[in-house]
């Protein structure tokens, strides 16, 4: 049997960052530049990104965009989109080659986060004309996509330590498998399968890697920041479980579509004859059905991630319930090194998932709201 011979597969690929969601940053290229500037984006002082202030350090981040034109204002958008687009198409493709089926479905999920804000962007600027445009339209959709942004980095991340976590204890087990075949107790089988799981662990983990790094880069040109190593991006809050609970469907759809601007505009419309009249009537009720499709596609979506957090709640229970009981049994000598590393691999596993589920709510019930305002 041929035998490989394994750097560490943490300091080989990079090692794991702390395994929380408050994530210090890193020093890299720094973005805010090229396409950034050229769409108006200024680099600008900040010690902190946080969810909730977003909409400040866009405002900030572009500055320029109170004086610049509305056909300007839409290429900056459009360029978010792409750039949004972009990151989604390259999640969706993590999802054919992924092997695992939990894998598959977290890259799924954070795909159809973005595919979520990409849609609500698009409608929103079909909505838009030079007449009804506005600055805060503007800002409010482009802190709309840095806050997906920034979900999906953070989930990215969060599922990047976790499959580093998971190379890692591959990596030992792998090693075991050899030592173990040398001395005549284990099969090549084994070592070949204890291989290639490591393999696939690694590629996994270098995959979400990469992807958080691509979402990270892209939120920084974003708020016009360069990532020089300075800036902390904070964990987003817990989901307002209460807020989500008290949602008043039927009302909200009333005040969603008397926000719509396309059915703001068509009523504002003047009619000065009979035939007026009718088609501005026809128009009034086509657009009133299409928004009222949307704000129901919306809720249902909501309802749907609520039902994927509170799932993720028990499996996260669960699976902390069985870490602390490896850690009993490594503590008393009962359990190995590589068991335990693999039992702390599920368990960081189950995290990630709660973590991404957590964020996934958020998202969701933020869209909503931006419904309700009539921004998406």
């Amino acid at each position: 049997m041929f035998k490989f011979k394994i750097k560490s597969f943490i300091v080989a690929a990079a090692a794991a960052s702390a395994m929380c969601l408050i994530v210090p940053a890193v020093t890299g290229t720094g973005a805010g530049t090229g396409a950034g500037l050229q769409l108006g984006i200024t680099a600008y002082a900040a010690t902190v990104i946080e969810y909730g202030n977003l909409q400040q350090l866009v405002t900030e981040g572009n500055a320029t965009i109170k004086y610049s034109s509305y056909y300007d204002n839409i290429d900056n958008l459009e360029y978010q989109l792409k750039v949004l687009k972009e990151e989604c198409a390259s999640m969706m493709g993590n999802v054919k080659v992924a092997d695992d089926s939990g894998e598959k479905s977290q890259y799924r999920s954070i795909a159809k986060s973005l595919s979520d804000t990409i849609n609500q962007l698009e409608k929103r600027l079909e909505k838009q004309t030079g007449t009804n445009a506005s600055i805060n339209d503007t800002i409010d959709m482009l802190t709309m996509s840095a806050q997906s942004t920034l979900i999906s980095y953070l989930q990215a991340e969060t599922n990047a330590q976790a499959q580093e976590k998971k190379a890692e204890a591959a990596e030992v087990k792998y090693n075991n498998a050899v030592v173990r075949e040398s001395a005549g107790a284990a099969i090549d089988t084994t070592v070949t399968a204890a291989h290639s799981d490591m393999l696939a662990a690694q590629s996994q983990a270098i995959s979400y890697r990469q992807q958080a790094d691509s979402f990270r880069r892209s939120l920084f040109q974003m708020l016009g920041l360069t990532d020089d190593g300075s800036i902390t991006i904070a964990e987003i809050p817990a989901p307002d479980l209460a807020a989500i609970a008290a949602v008043d469907f039927n009302a909200d759809l009333e005040q969603a579509v008397n926000n719509d601007p396309t059915v703001q505009q068509i009523r504002h419309n003047r009619s000065d004859s009979t035939s007026a009249m009718q088609l501005k009537a026809a128009s009034e009720e086509e657009a009133v059905g299409n928004s009222k499709q949307d704000f129901e596609e919306t809720y249902v979506n909501l309802q749907n991630k609520l039902e994927e957090y509170n799932a993720a709640v028990s499996a996260y229970s669960a699976a902390e319930q069985l870490y602390q009981g490896a850690q009993r049994k490594q503590a008393n000598g009962m359990m190995t090194n590589a068991d335990f590393l693999s039992a702390e691999s599920d368990y960081i596993s189950a995290r990630a998932a709660y973590q991404t589920a957590s964020m996934g709510l958020v998202s969701a019930y933020d869209t909503y709201k931006w419904m309700l305002k009539g921004v998406a």
